[in-house]
């Protein structure tokens, strides 16, 4: 399995951030999934209105 997680929280010491954490490790640690990836939208350029 294929696994995508999405964040999008400026600052990493944020509860959002250690969530985002805990994601991965419990990743990390299913041997169900094969591959995850990640995308940091505060590191992209965005459209503000």
């Amino acid at each position: 399995m294929n696994t995508l997680v999405i964040y999008t929280h400026p600052n990493h010491q944020s509860l959002s951030y250690a969530f985002f954490q805990k994601v991965l490790e419990g990743s990390a640690d299913n041997p169900r999934i094969d591959e995850v990836r990640t995308l940091d939208l505060s590191k992209r350029n965005s459209i503000r209105s």
